[in-house]
């Protein structure tokens, strides 16, 4: 490149590119599992966010936002509707029961 062709790129102003925002998220469900209940022929689940302890079931709505779309032995799906962002949690096994 030319002495003069550089002096001529070097008066060029470059666009100022701005960054998005970053995308919203869904809060984290910080969940801790303490039990499960069968009442009624249904299960519903026993747990703590922070210091509150909460009884889940279909219809539940968590103080982050979420909403409990279903109760299983094995897992609970949730639904935060601002974000229409489905989430599901895992739960441990329930207890194998020794008969004799």
């Amino acid at each position: 490149m030319s002495a003069s062709a550089k002096q001529i790129n070097a008066g060029v102003a470059r666009p100022v590119v701005a960054e998005l925002p970053a995308a919203p998220q869904a809060p984290a469900l910080e969940l801790v599992f303490l039990g499960r209940l069968w009442q009624d022929g249904s299960v519903q689940v026993l747990a703590r966010q922070q210091a509150q302890i909460l009884v889940l079931q279909a219809g539940t709505s968590l103080p982050n936002g979420y909403v409990v779309k279903a109760v299983g032995t094995r897992e609970v799906k949730l639904n935060y509707a601002p974000l229409n962002h489905e989430a599901s949690w895992q739960l441990p096994a329930p207890p194998a029961f020794e008969t004799r």
